[in-house]
């Protein structure tokens, strides 16, 4: 290491294209459980926040 302070710097870009995975359930009729009623595979930049 150096006798003195050394400062880095980075620099980062947000990935575009990343997957995630949306699944929707419906609660039971008997209120004891629930069952998956859809799947969306979907993309977005990471980091950012999505909205259904």
């Amino acid at each position: 290491m150096p006798a003195r302070d050394v400062v880095f710097v980075g620099s980062f870009t947000a990935n575009t294209d990343t997957k995630y995975k949306v699944e929707h359930y419906l609660q039971d009729l008997d209120l004891n459980g629930y069952t998956l009623k859809d799947t969306e595979e979907l993309t977005g930049t990471t980091g950012a926040t999505v909205t259904a």
